[in-house]
C-alpha cells in the first residue's frame, strides 16, 4: 500500500499550494494589517504555531503554512471568514481532512488501504473545486490512479464498429448463418469494471442528479468531468445540443431556448450535466477526444469559459427562503431570484441582484426585459432548469400563500425568461419537460 501512501502525499501537497495563499489572502482581506499575529499566530495552540516565523514578506509567510494548519484556519476562522463563500459541506470536509491528515502522519505507508486512499483523496477534491478548478483536476486524477488504475479516463472509447460474430453464405439468408468458430464465451473474454469486480458498485449511486453535481456532493463518476466524459456515449442528439450551446455563447448563432422533451429515463439530465461540465471553462476537457470533436464541430479550439446557473425542481423548496452566505443581507424567494443571485455570484457582480430584487420580494415575474438586462450584464451564460414541472405542482393549488409566489407567477415568469433569452446576445435556456403523465407522477 505504499502507493497509496505516496498518493494522498501528493494530494496534500497540490492542497498546500493552493490553500496556503488562499488562507493567508482571506486573513489578509478580514482582518488587516495584522492578519498573521492575529489570524494566525493568535489562533494556533502553542504546538501548531512551532517554527512559524513572527512576521516576513508574503511569500515567508504563506510558504511556512503546511496543509494541517491551512485547514485549521480555515476550520476556526470559518465563522467569520470563510463561510462567506464555502458552504456547510465544505465545513464537513475541512474536519474530516483535518482528522485524515492527522492520522495520514502516524500511519505507516503500509496502513493505507485503497478504500481510505480513494476516500481520502475524493475528500480533497470536493473541497478544492470551489477554490481552483485546475488543482482539482490534478486531484482528481490521483483519485482515477487509486479506484481505476490509471489517472486518465477509466472506460475506454468505444468504436462505432462491431466485430461480426457470425459468417453469412453468399445468399445473406438468416437461417443460413453459422457461427464462427472459436469464438470464446463472453465471460471469458468481457472484463467488468473495476468498481464492479471489488464489489461497490450499487446502482442507486449512479441516477444522475444535477443537484448534487452543483454542490460537490456527486459520486465520482458524474462529480469528475474527465471521468463523465470519458463514460458517456455521446448520441446524436446530444451532441447536436452540445455544439448548438457552444456556438450560442460564444456569439455564433446556436439554438436560444431547448426543450429536452423525452420519455422517462431518456437522458435529460444526463445531457445537463454534459452542458454543466463543458461549458464552465475547464481547459483540462480539451485533451478529451469527445470534447476535441465538439469543439472542432463549433470551430472552436478551447473550451469558453461560461456562467451555468442550475435549477433543479425538486431540490428547492417554494415555501422556504434561502440566504445565501455569499451574499449577506440578500433573502431569495423565486425562480428569477436564484437565477439573479447564481449569476451575480458567478460574474463577481453582486449589484446584479439589484435588477430583480424588489420583483424577489414581491415574488412577481420581473419582465423580460429587465431579464435580458440581467443577461446581457453577466456575459455568456446557460441556464439549466430540470424537474420545473414537479416545482410548479408544489405551487399549484396552493391554499396559503408561499414564498415563491403563484403557479400562475411561475408560468408567467417562464414565458418572459424564453423571451429574454432569445432576445439576448449570447444566453441560453434548457429546461427538461416530462413527456407523459406517467413520468409526472
Amino acid at each position: 500500500m505504499t502507493d497509496n501512501y505516496q498518493l494522498i502525499t501528493r494530494g496534500f501537497q497540490i492542497m498546500t499550494e493552493i490553500l496556503a495563499p488562499y488562507v493567508c489572502q482571506q486573513l489578509e482581506a478580514n482582518l488587516g494589517r495584522n492578519w498573521w499575529q492575529q489570524g494566525v499566530l493568535g489562533t494556533l495552540l502553542e504546538h501548531q504555531r512551532r517554527d512559524l516565523p513572527d512576521w516576513g514578506d508574503w511569500g515567508t509567510l504563506v510558504d511556512s503554512l503546511d496543509v494541517a494548519r491551512c485547514l485549521i484556519l480555515m476550520d476556526v476562522h470559518w465563522n467569520k471568514i470563510f463561510k462567506v463563500e464555502l458552504s456547510r459541506e465544505h465545513r464537513h470536509w475541512i474536519k474530516e481532512l483535518i482528522t485524515t491528515r492527522n492520522k495520514w502522519a502516524h500511519k505507516g505507508s503500509s496502513e493505507v488501504t485503497n478504500e481510505d486512499a480513494w476516500r481520502a483523496l475524493d475528500t480533497m477534491a470536493r473541497l478544492m473545486e470551489k477554490i481552483d478548478t485546475e488543482s482539482t483536476e490534478e486531484i482528481r486524477a490521483l483519485v482515477r490512479k487509486v479506484r481505476y488504475g490509471t489517472s486518465g479516463v477509466s472506460t475506454s472509447l468505444v468504436q462505432n464498429k462491431v466485430a461480426t460474430a457470425v459468417e453469412k453464405d453468399a445468399d445473406g439468408g438468416v437461417l443460413a448463418e453459422t457461427p464462427r468458430a472459436g469464438l470464446l464465451p463472453w465471460r471469458q473474454v468481457v472484463e467488468p469494471h473495476p468498481d464492479v469486480a471489488a464489489g461497490r458498485y450499487r446502482q442507486a449511486e449512479f441516477a444522475a442528479d444535477l443537484a448534487q453535481v452543483v454542490r460537490g456532493t456527486a459520486e465520482v463518476e458524474y462529480q469528475d468531468p474527465v471521468e463523465f466524459f470519458g463514460r458517456t456515449y455521446i448520441t446524436e442528439g446530444m451532441e447536436d445540443l452540445l455544439v448548438q450551446a457552444l456556438k450560442r455563447v460564444t456569439g455564433q448563432g446556436g439554438e436560444p431556448v431547448v426543450q429536452l422533451k423525452t420519455a422517462f429515463g431518456g437522458g435529460k439530465t444526463h445531457s445537463m450535466l454534459a452542458l454543466y461540465h463543458l461549458l464552465r471553462g475547464q481547459s483540462y476537457l480539451e485533451q478529451l477526444p469527445h470534447v476535441q470533436q465538439l469543439l472542432a464541430q463549433a470551430g472552436l479550439d478551447t473550451c469558453p469559459k461560461s456562467k451555468v446557473v442550475a435549477l433543479v425542481g425538486t431540490d428547492l423548496n417554494p415555501s422556504k427562503v434561502r440566504r445565501p452566505p455569499t451574499f449577506p443581507g440578500i433573502t431569495i424567494r423565486t425562480l428569477w431570484g436564484e437565477i439573479a443571485a447564481q449569476l451575480a455570484e458567478q460574474a463577481g457582480k453582486p449589484e446584479l441582484y439589484d435588477l430583480v430584487r424588489k420583483s424577489d420580494r414581491a415574488a412577481v415575474p420581473p419582465g423580460s426585459g429587465t431579464l435580458m438586462e440581467l443577461l446581457d450584464a453577466c456575459g455568456p451564460c446557460v441556464i439549466l432548469i430540470d424537474e420545473l414541472v414537479a416545482y410548479a405542482r408544489k405551487l399549484y393549488g396552493a391554499q396559503a400563500p408561499m414564498a415563491a409566489g403563484t403557479f400562475d407567477a411561475v408560468l408567467t415568469f417562464v414565458q418572459e425568461l424564453t423571451e429574454a433569452v432569445r432576445a439576448s446576445k449570447d444566453s441560453m435556456l434548457v429546461a427538461a419537460i416530462p413527456e407523459s403523465d406517467i413520468e409526472i407522477g
